[in-house]
């Protein structure tokens, strides 16, 4: 289409020219005329023509000549200039391969995976106090040996058991779709019993638990607006309350210490109180109906909104404290606070920002520019303050405070898919995957965030220190 374009324009600037000059010939040749009578001078016809047609010729021939050296000047400078950033992309490219990511050696050698021939493939989902993981495929086995003796859950579940929540007195929560394709809110006994079920709305979050044994959980309907909804803890319903949006991957509510419920509502963050009355809403910078991957509360009272390029932190009265963008627009990956108050994003690298927002320091994954790795799922943190993160490719990394490689494992065995996933770290310090677990020495901090749902039983609530 370019160069098509070129040819049209060059043509018609050349008819042009050309016929501005066959005036001027015209006009010359009169003059000529003129003069060569006045004195005398005789030409035929013939020759009058003759000349008068050469001279044509030439202009035709000296306008052609320059245009096709201005259109060859400006062919190259144009081609030059749309091929000058990719030239320069695959030279940065090729630099940056070469570039030493965390090249310096591990602090110490990794631990062994214990894996088990009757590994289900499906991660750990939930974990209930007395040990007990319950995985994406309605499976569970004893926290003690993870992935050894599973066993089904409930025969009869159809839903994704990745959205599950344990109560303190191991009460199983799950939202899912039932066999008539209708979508409940269902409670299990540890058992796999059937304690009580509710209907829900197709789209809804995971559930956020209450230290009473109630659930709040973000649903609306195919058309409508989106509410959060409040539980008691025999299923019945204490209140509703409409905070708008219409996204179809609603976060999950985080509850602080205090019983404050928190949910996004399009671009907006919405403190809700205890007995559903709105208490504040206000906007949260760089994100869209869609574009809230991460909710979580500390235990200062702080909130915590990750955003498609950052993370962005608000006290409790809804003032915006301080906003961290990243080079990344990357939704994948998530976030974690640790006790000390530093807040560790995983959004292509994994950053640790100080209360300020500041970043304290930044981790790469050895497989970053040859391969485009990034960190691709929640940090966990543990009690002796280790960082473990998995990234895209599968580089499984222990992390120390101070942002240097403890160790790292590249995901093997790749029978099986994904091969770490989203890792658990349970209280005893088993960071379990989906090929198998490690034995590390610390296991899953109790203060902060530490967690994607602040703990193992995915509660999504904060405790008073």
């Amino acid at each position: 289409m370019f160069l098509l374009f070129c040819f049209s324009f060059c043509s018609t600037l050349a008819v042009f020219v050309s016929r501005a000059h066959s005036r001027g010939s015209e006009t010359v040749t009169s003059n000529l005329g003129a003069r060569q009578y006045a004195l005398g001078c005789y030409h035929t016809n013939t020759s009058f023509a003759y000349e008068h047609r050469l001279g044509r010729a030439d202009a035709l021939c000296s306008v052609y000549m320059r245009l096709r050296t201005l259109f060859l000047i400006y062919g190259l400078s144009t081609a030059a200039a749309f091929a000058a950033p990719y030239a320069m992309t695959a030279i940065e490219n090729a630099r940056r391969k070469t570039i030493p990511v965390n090249s310096e050696p591990p602090l110490e050698s990794a631990p062994a995976l214990q894996s088990r021939g009757m590994w289900s493939g499906d991660g750990p989902a939930c974990s209930a106090s007395n040990g007990t993981i319950y995985y994406g495929d309605a499976k569970q086995s004893d926290g003690r040996d993870p992935g050894g003796n599973l066993r089904p859950f409930a025969h009869s579940l159809r839903s994704d058991f990745l959205a599950c929540a344990v109560g303190n007195d191991g009460t199983v929560y799950l939202p899912g779709v039932s066999n008539n394709r209708a979508w409940w809110l269902n409670a299990y006994e540890p058992t796999g019993q059937m304690k009580w079920s509710v209907p829900t709305q197709e789209v809804c979050s995971r559930p956020a638990l209450g230290g009473d044994g109630t659930v709040y959980l973000v649903s609306r309907p195919r058309s409508g607006t989106t509410v959060l909804i409040h539980y008691g803890a025999d299923g019945s319903q204490l209140w509703e309350t409409p905070i708008g949006g219409t996204g179809w991957h609603p976060t999950a509510p985080a509850i602080a210490a205090n019983g404050t419920i928190y949910v996004t509502a399009a671009s907006q963050l919405v403190a809700i109180g205890s007995g559903g009355q709105e208490i504040w809403r206000v906007t949260v910078p760089h994100s869209a109906s869609e574009n809230v991957n991460g909710l979580i509360v500390g235990e200062d009272g702080r909130i915590f909104v990750q955003v498609v390029r950052g993370a962005v932190a608000f006290n409790e009265r809804g003032e915006k404290l301080w906003e961290f963008l990243s080079d990344s627009q990357d939704m994948d990956g998530g976030i974690a606070l640790g006790g000390d108050g530093t807040l560790y994003l995983a959004s292509r690298f994994l950053y640790a920002l100080d209360k300020t927002g500041k970043p304290k320091w930044e981790f790469k994954s050895e497989l970053t520019y040859t391969t485009r790795d990034y960190f691709g799922h929640y940090p966990l943190i543990a009690k002796d303050g280790t960082i473990y993160a998995n990234s895209y490719y599968d580089q499984l990394y222990a992390i120390t405070p101070d942002g240097r490689k403890k160790w790292l494992v590249s995901g093997e065995p790749r029978a099986v898919t994904r091969a770490w996933g989203q890792p658990m770290l349970t209280r005893d310090g088993r960071l379990v995957t989906n090929a198998g677990w490690f034995a590390v020495p610390s296991g899953l901090a109790s203060t902060g965030w530490p967690a994607e749902n602040h703990d193992n039983s995915n509660s999504r609530r904060q405790e008073n220190p």
